[in-house]
């Protein structure tokens, strides 16, 4: 990928975009409620356009596209040892979660403009009216929707 500096190789760095009608709003949301740093923002006459945010490894950015707005989605595979923590954070933060099946089971997070985070396994209290069986844990990396690129979540 073109250049390197002092022998050292350059990583390639893959975030997601998430497109929105306000982006402080959705800064908000993101560090609030679902515990997310806030990288960096931009912002044209006093208004934010693009933030960034990230959170164990996964990087996230938000922009403003009234056109696009609600069409993000994210698939997060967790380690087992991070689910109950989460499900315990999500919990305590009062996020909405439902639970989805996706041929597996998964729970969905959505934002205000319906963009979402799926996660699996599920770290939303189950819906017993809903098969919750997941196949065999095989790999721990975060899908991202939209293109052919894989995260490791720890």
């Amino acid at each position: 990928m073109g250049h390197q500096d002092e022998g050292k190789k350059r990583k390639i760095g893959i975030r997601e975009p998430s497109f929105d009608k306000d982006t402080q709003k959705y800064l908000g949301f993101y560090v609030e409620n679902l515990g997310f740093t806030q990288d960096w923002t931009y912002l044209e006459h006093d208004e934010m356009i693009v933030a960034h945010v990230s959170r164990d490894g996964f990087e996230l950015i938000l922009n403003k596209d009234m056109d696009k707005a609600g069409m993000g989605r994210v698939f997060i595979s967790l380690y087992d040892e991070r689910v109950d923590p989460l499900r315990i954070e999500m919990k305590e933060n009062r996020v909405v979660m439902t639970s989805k099946n996706w041929g597996m089971a998964v729970s969905e997070i959505p934002n205000i403009d319906r963009n979402a985070l799926f996660f699996s396994p599920p770290i939303s209290e189950p819906d017993e009216n809903l098969s919750l069986k997941r196949p065999p844990l095989q790999s721990n990396i975060a899908r991202i929707s939209g293109a052919n690129s894989i995260i490791p979540m720890h």
